[in-house]
């Protein structure tokens, strides 16, 4: 949603790219979702994940919402982060813990 909110206008000649990617690492699942959009400055981008971490609820309502839900239920260790993509756009990553199955677990 904010991919395609921030984005409308600015890519006039070219068409929105938004890509969702998911893998597991070190027990984590990460989930990460960019855009060829106009990404921010690193400056821009360190705000925001403060406003974000800091539960800001003056702006950025959604990310940080998504943020604090996520540190609640999982632990500090997860939730948000927000980085440039390679090339043009945002890249935002959501780390969340892999959950097996106590069952499943038993069975293998």
């Amino acid at each position: 949603e904010n991919a395609i909110e921030h984005n409308v206008g600015y890519l006039e000649d070219r068409i929105l790219k938004i890509d969702i990617t998911a893998y597991q690492k070190r027990g984590d699942l990460f989930i990460e979702i960019t855009d060829n959009g106009q990404g921010l400055e690193h400056e821009k981008i360190n705000k925001l994940q403060n406003s974000i971490n800091s539960f800001d609820m003056s702006n950025h309502l959604g990310l940080a919402n998504i943020n604090e839900r996520i540190k609640l239920n999982c632990g500090n260790e997860y939730g948000v982060t927000l980085d440039k993509n390679n090339g043009d756009g945002l890249k935002v990553e959501l780390r969340l813990p892999v959950v097996v199955n106590k069952e499943e677990q038993q069975d293998v």
